[in-house]
């Protein structure tokens, strides 16, 4: 009857995946089974340090079980980086040289016993020191180039301008890396991470500013309101601008493309013609003169239209633009500021009139003699005073006193040289 079944006592060893191969004696044969033999994996269980720089090279200790009982050529890996060396000590004691690699709490792995210990090691975590680079085009594509510490190798890394990730990153060193900054604007912090760790927001880069250069269209009434659009460069990508016309900020501002922005014109009082534009974004901003112009005040009449040049009256001016505040506004008539001026609204301003007095054209009569008719709505006293290229006429001023009722301009007859009114019946 065969043998089916033969025992073997194991001897000390180690390995995995090792044939079996029964041998007989007595006619020299021999037999390998199809199947595979393992000794027990090793059991890493901790690793001495703990911590190490990403540029590698510390010696650092495994220690377990179940190494085997002579060197078996064991490799370690660092997550996925093969240590630079590893030594069999002991059946409890492995020594390797960490790789240059990056990340935190990696797993160590002991290829030949296949065993693993998860999160014993971490690398230092990256740190930035100093970005190169200024006025980077807010289209992306410029070049930054990141220094400091930590980087690792170059798998695992990653770069990012603000809270986006740069177009690419080029790993260089553990100590330097180059991103092709992405669409941005204004000033963002870099932070770079290795593996699975970041680093803090550090450094600064910066966009070109924003750079205005024409709006449309070139005015508005000062009630604002109306959607302007401002053309230029340097706009960033669609996130938060502010647009200010002189000093008053738009009343909305929407992002359109790099180069565009369209805004609502505020309500204003200053009327400057050549009126600066600014346009800001992420704490940069830039700004243009002469682009822009509100319309400028537009008075259409008086009340009254007439007063005596004693002054001291009060004449509403009606017209349009006058503000959408009470700005103080300056009225003259004539060349004669008004005592005091109040605002009343966008179309209206009440003025004191001041002591004048009010210009009239003389028409020569061709006989010697001027004419000239001036109305009169107010009573009181008047001086009339006529001028021949710039000399008053001799026996000039003329004192003349206007009564109340239904005067006419007609019924009055001022010569010169004569120190009173001939006739009249105002």
């Amino acid at each position: 009857m065969p043998f089916r079944q033969v025992v073997c006592k194991l001897s000390s060893g180690q390995g995995s995946f090792l044939p079996v191969v029964v041998s007989l004696a007595s006619d020299r044969s021999t037999g390998t089974l199809t199947e595979r033999f393992d000794y027990d994996g090793g059991a890493p269980t901790s690793a001495t340090p703990s911590n190490g720089p990403t540029t590698g090279t510390v010696t650092v200790t495994i220690a377990g079980s179940l190494f085997g009982l002579w060197d078996g050529t064991v490799r370690a890996r660092f997550g996925d980086t093969a240590a630079d060396a590893t030594i069999w000590i002991s059946d409890s004691s492995v020594v390797v040289k960490s790789p240059l690699a990056s990340g935190a709490m990696l797993t160590i792995l002991l290829q030949r016993s296949e065993g693993s210990v998860l999160g014993v090691f971490s690398y230092d975590q990256a740190v930035v020191l100093t970005t190169t680079a200024s006025a980077l085009a807010t289209t992306g594509g410029s070049t930054v180039t990141i220094t400091g510490s930590g980087f690792g190798g170059p798998g695992g890394i990653a770069t990012r301008v603000g809270n986006t990730a740069c177009d690419s990153t080029t790993w260089t060193s553990d100590s330097s890396l180059h991103c092709l900054n992405p669409h941005m604007s204004g000033t963002r912090s870099v932070t770079v991470s290795a593996g699975s760790q970041s680093s803090a927001a550090a450094g600064s880069v910066f966009a070109s500013s924003p750079s205005p250069s024409m709006a449309m269209p070139l005015n508005s009434p000062s009630t604002g309101d109306v959607v302007v659009t401002i053309f230029g460069s340097g706009f960033g990508p669609g996130e938060s601008h502010d647009a200010r016309f002189g000093g008053s900020a738009g009343s909305s501002t929407a992002w359109t493309s790099e180069s565009s922005l369209s805004v609502k014109t505020p309500a204003v009082t200053d009327h400057l013609y050549q009126f600066p534009v600014e346009v800001s974004a992420a704490a940069l901003s830039g700004q243009v003169t002469a682009i822009f112009s509100f319309d400028a005040p537009r008075p259409s009449s008086t009340s009254p239209i007439n007063g005596p040049p004693a002054g001291s009256y009060p004449v509403t001016i009606t017209g349009a633009y006058f503000g959408q505040t009470d700005q103080t506004p300056g009225v003259r008539i004539g060349d004669t500021a008004c005592e005091s001026s109040t605002w009343v609204s966008d179309s209206s301003v009440l003025c004191q009139a001041a002591a004048g007095q009010t210009p009239n054209r003389a028409e020569d009569n061709g006989d010697g003699t001027y004419s000239s008719s001036i109305p009169m709505t107010y009573a009181g006293a008047y001086e009339v005073t006529i001028f021949v290229q710039g000399i008053p006429v001799a026996g000039t001023p003329i004192n003349v006193e206007v009564r109340g009722g239904a005067a006419l301009a007609e019924h009055t007859t001022v010569s010169a040289g004569l120190p009173l009114v001939a006739r009249g019946s105002g």
